[in-house]
Parts: C-alpha cells; structure tokens; sequence
C-alpha cells in the first residue's frame, strides 16, 4: 500500500515539472532577427591571415544587450559571413558557448550599415599562448 502511494507522489511530482518547463519552454524569448536590403560582410581569420570556417558570428543592434538580436551566422570556408539588414549602427560579437577554447574570445566590434553602401569588417582572431 505504501508503495504504490509514493509511486502515485513520484509521478505527480514528475508531471507537476513537466508542466512547469513545458510552460517555462514556450515563454523563453525567441529572438526576432532584422531583415533588409543592406549588406554587412564578416570576415573572422587568424591573426596570420588563415580564414576561421564554422565560427558564430552574433549580430546586435548598438547597445543592446542578451541574445544577439539582429542575426547570427557561421563563417564559410573563407571565414566570411552575410547579413543583410537595414541600414544602422550594430555591434558584431561572438557566442561564448562555442567558441573555440585556443582562441582569444574577443569584444564586441562596433560597425556603421548605410543605405547602398556593402558594408564590411574583418576580425582578427589570436591564438592563446600555450
């Protein structure tokens, strides 16, 4: 008898908390990423010039903070990624989750979007020293 009531408990508790993180799940901000005409072109290499592939590269609009909330992208077999957004001011960064751990993780790079003119910024990784 005891048993099967704290079985009854146990699996009460477990679909109390499924119930909680299934609402907790679909509240979580979903980022709404920017869209236009302009274009904005990210090249991520070493500091030797050697172009870094599979890198998340994050886009904010200036001065904000959190999730990247104008876009993100992986760097191609050149190190490059495009973005094309509106035209405005935007701070380039990276995810610190998965950034490769030999590299220097570096701050946010600030660019300027104008209308019709490509946009474009080169960032150069480091190597940590070993």
């Amino acid at each position: 008898m005891k048993k099967s009531v704290i079985i009854a408990v146990i699996i009460a508790v477990i679909l109390i908390l499924s119930v909680v993180a299934f609402q907790f799940l679909k509240k979580s901000p979903q980022p709404e990423f920017v869209e236009g005409e302009e274009i904005l072109e990210v090249t991520v290499t070493m500091n030797n010039g050697v172009p870094l592939e599979k890198i998340e590269v994050d886009l904010w609009k200036a001065g904000s903070e959190g999730i990247p909330n104008a876009g993100y992208n992986f760097t191609d077999e050149k190190g490059i990624v495009i973005f094309n957004i509106p035209e405005g001011e935007y701070e380039i960064g990276f995810n610190g989750v998965n950034f490769p751990e030999k590299l220097i993780f570096p701050g946010r790079t600030f660019v300027v979007v104008e209308k019709g003119v490509p946009a474009s910024k080169t960032i150069l990784i480091y190597a940590k020293q070993e």
